[in-house]
């Protein structure tokens, strides 16, 4: 999910509910109605608002982060085993941004706020476990165009047991360039 998030900031997060089927949709659903609505605040906060009101649903992994596009700053913070790499356009080592372990909505979480400059042009990609692969395997496709980023990483990495999800934001002028690309599990019998 995207939305602007107070002056020159814009919020993007990527949720994969607990587990598969309705319930694992309610709880993402129930995060993105919470975010939606939700007051401009600090992100670790945000992320604790949230956690507090899904205490009734299975709960749902996060990764989320804050683009100034004035500062060049990126805030990021997560909770689960959503993956986020950056990657520098200047061609720079692709990193990987740690979230905390936990299940937002279900156990105690301590989410954790870090703040990077980015430069022009610098992608970052989000991944769910939908999606096989780290830091090597992805950095095979920087070099291309962030649709085809996506796409080509749901074709060639996503594991076809779990639902994957990726989302490719390419930094630039203002508004961030977004990508995504997914791939549904059949459901189970």
């Amino acid at each position: 999910m995207i939305r602007p998030y107070g002056d020159h900031r814009t919020l993007i997060m990527v949720i994969d509910g607990l587990g598969h089927g309705q319930k694992a949709k309610e709880a993402t659903d129930t995060l993105r109605e919470l975010v939606e609505t939700a007051q401009v605040m600090p992100l670790t906060q945000l992320l604790l608002w949230c956690h507090e009101r899904m205490r009734r649903t299975r709960g749902a992994a996060v990764a989320a982060l804050v683009l100034d596009s004035i500062r060049k700053t990126v805030t990021y913070s997560g909770v689960g085993n959503i993956s986020l790499y950056h990657a520098p356009i200047d061609g720079g080592q692709v990193s990987a941004k740690r979230m905390v372990s936990g299940i937002l909505g279900y156990r105690s979480v301590q989410p954790q706020e870090r703040v990077i400059l980015y430069g022009e042009g610098d992608r970052f990609l989000f991944h769910t476990d939908g999606l096989n692969g780290g830091v090597s395997v992805i950095s095979r496709l920087w070099h291309e165009l962030p649709i085809r980023m996506a796409r080509k990483a749901v074709e060639q990495f996503a594991n076809r047991v779990d639902d994957a999800l990726v989302l490719v934001v390419q930094t630039g002028n203002g508004v961030p360039d977004i990508s995504e690309e997914m791939w549904k599990a059949p459901l189970e019998e």
